[in-house]
């Protein structure tokens, strides 16, 4: 050990790994001798040179060790004392508190206010203390156990491999021969109680293992399966049993191997059910629950049907100051309304709630974006037990039947609801024939038919075909504007997203105005969502919860517009890699990522609309009533 220092009377605490032989076991004793030696800060001394102690003034003949002090040890949590003798050696027996062969103890040796010692431990395990944990332990808990399924003979096999571990470190060990043999001569004595505990348990295990009728596990069936096996080959070399006995053994244990071999693993752990017939609770119990046949998942869609009203409404007009409507630098309207128009209009709202099964693919591509429900339903057949009570809980009856059906149910949510991206709107008629027309046109010269490829398609079309024109607000909507082909950033936004939404490609419109260099200007734009690809990219690329910005007043010449940006589909195939329109908005500032004094975004798009009335601009604002409920309304409710 290193040397140690002590100063100021300071007691110390330090620890000491100390490594068992191999042959340790639990129950053996652990003896840690330590003493105290000159140098040491012993009775507030003071050693000088010559070895001799001066206290107060006078000599003190010193021995060198020390009797009668207290050594305290800890170990493993647990403290052990004893007082050094006249020799100054102080023995504490600590027990070993594993029996895993080559076992450490960790030792924390702690001293009395009367000093601190150069540590030195060492450990001892006599040949006496090994006999006589092996006795009491080993063979006490085998005469104890009992071997009735797998779990007591896997106890037993353990006993078995420890002690021919035993026999292997008792022989590499110092020990005498003597002792050798002697040891040798008990080890083999219990193994063959071992053999013997094995023999007699295959009446216990011939009556567990034919009650079974399925197992819980694999591995409780692979642990059956090797004991057996094992058992056998045990009665095959018993030298106590007779040549009848052994064979009728064996075709026992055959008998047994078969029929675990048969035995099916269960499906699905056991469980019960709760019901009441009136004040009756029924609980019923299933078990060795196996397959009856193949799962069945269904998957249906929410739909909801929808009806024609007719609701009051009102729109307000207000006036454009100077009719500038095509100058946005002077562009802004009357607070208050020039005039009002009033009157009754017919608008669709929600109706029923229908669930369509999507048995085949043209239904589920038609309901792509409606919320999605899958049920699955697991067949099991299995053993079922009811148990009836009354209200105070007293068991009134219980039954049990085998081989009896049972149907799981399993439901989960497999789609939420994008359907309402997909509808027309009064600014975005998706359902027109010429912008379908369009739409299909479109996506029949792409190569590539995913969704990612088909709207950057459409927004190309859109930033190639349709002119940018300077106003305010929306003027024309999507029809008028694929008419005019001209459009501010509010009516090319319009358009895209009715023409993404007729090749069922959910869409919806955006809109912001920010503080732009202590300017409020506003901008509006189209999200698509997109779910099936990721992006690896080095430039920013904006999107939200698969909602990707499309910008369709981008100049499509602009030269930062050709960036590399290479998207993948959920199985890891490029579906896109080229000159990508989506996902920014190349201009100054970046509209996603800047901060908002207004922010808009929804499937209705817009809440007002630019109105010319003989060569005079208003901006109109429409409200409906619904139930008696003023709102505003463009579009779906």
């Amino acid at each position: 050990m290193s040397k140690v220092n002590f100063v100021n009377n300071k007691a110390k605490i330090f620890s000491l790994g100390v490594k068992a032989p191999k042959y340790v076991i639990k129950g053996d004793k652990v003896v840690v001798e330590s003493y105290l030696t000159c140098g040491d800060n012993l009775l507030n001394a003071i050693y000088t040179t010559t070895n001799n102690v001066v206290k107060d003034g006078l000599s003190i003949n010193k021995s060198n060790k020390a009797s009668g002090v207290t050594m305290i040890i800890e170990a493993n949590n647990k403290k052990y004392t004893s007082k050094s003798s006249s020799a100054g050696v102080a023995e504490i027996k600590i027990p070993t508190l594993s029996s895993a062969v080559s076992s450490s103890l960790k030792i924390t040796v702690l001293y009395d206010k009367k000093g601190e010692p150069k540590k030195k431990a060492t450990v001892k395990v006599s040949y006496k203390s090994l006999k006589k944990s092996y006795l009491t332990n080993i063979k006490s808990s085998l005469k104890k156990l009992k071997v009735s399924d797998y779990k007591g003979y896997s106890k037993v096999l353990n006993y078995e491999k420890q002690i021919k571990q035993y026999l292997k470190d008792v022989k590499k060990s110092k020990l005498s021969k003597t002792n050798k043999n002697d040891f040798n001569k008990l080890a083999n004595k219990v193994l063959s109680s071992i053999n013997t505990k094995k023999t007699k348990s295959l009446s216990a295990l011939n009556k567990t293992i034919n009650s079974k009728r399925t197992f819980a596990s694999s591995s409780e069936k692979k642990s059956y399966s090797s004991q057996l096996k094992d058992l056998k080959k045990t009665i095959y070399n018993s030298k106590d049993l007779t040549k009848k006995s052994k064979k009728n053994k064996i075709t026992e244990v055959n008998k047994l191997i078969n029929k675990v071999n048969k035995l099916q693993i269960q499906s699905r752990t056991p469980f019960s059910t709760t019901t009441y017939e009136g004040s009756t609770k029924v609980v019923t119990k299933w078990s060795d629950l196996i397959k009856a046949k193949n799962d069945h998942t269904e998957i249906t869609a929410k739909v909801v049907t929808n009806k024609n009203i007719t609701v009051d409404y009102k729109i307000n007009y207000h006036g454009i100051v100077g009719n500038e409507v095509f100058n946005l630098s002077t562009y802004t309207y009357y607070i208050y309304p020039n005039f009002t128009e009033v009157g009754q209009k017919t608008i669709s709202v929600d109706d029923q709630v229908q669930w369509i099964l999507l048995s085949n693919n043209n239904l589920k591509e038609k309901y792509r974006w409606n919320y999605q429900n899958s049920t699955t339903y697991k067949f099991y057949k299995g053993t079922k037990e009811v148990f009836k009570y009354d209200k105070n809980g007293k068991l009134i009856s219980s039954v049990k039947y085998y081989n009896q059906p049972v149907t799981e149910t399993l439901h989960k949510v497999v789609q939420e609801d994008f359907s309402k991206y997909v509808l027309p709107s009064e600014f975005s008629e998706s359902n027109n024939p010429e912008i379908i027309e369009l739409a299909n046109r479109i996506k029949a010269n792409c190569s590539d038919k995913s969704d990612f490829a088909v709207a950057n398609a459409i927004l190309k079309w859109v930033q190639y075909s349709i002119k940018y024109e300077e106003y305010g607000n929306t003027m024309q909507g999507a029809l008028e504007t694929l008419h005019s082909k001209f459009g501010n950033c509010a009516d090319q936004a319009h358009l895209t997203v009715a023409l993404l939404r007729a090749v069922n490609i959910p869409a919806k419109y955006t809109s912001k105005i920010a503080n732009i260099s202590g300017s409020i200007k506003g901008h509006a734009w189209s999200n698509t969502l997109l779910t099936s690809f990721s992006i690896e990219y080095g430039i920013p690329f904006h999107f939200d919860d698969n909602w990707i910005c499309a910008q369709p007043t981008a100049d499509p010449t602009d030269p930062k517009n050709p960036a590399l940006v290479i998207l993948h589909d959920n199985k890891g195939k490029i579906i896109y890699q080229g000159n990508i329109k989506l996902g920014w908005h190349l201009s100054d500032p970046e509209w996603c990522t800047i901060e908002a004094i207004e922010y808009y975004t929804s499937y209705i798009l817009d809440t007002f609309k630019l109105v010319n009335i003989s060569g005079t601009w208003y901006i109109a604002f429409q409200n409906i009533t619904v139930d008696g409920i003023e709102k505003v309304y463009w579009g779906n409710v």
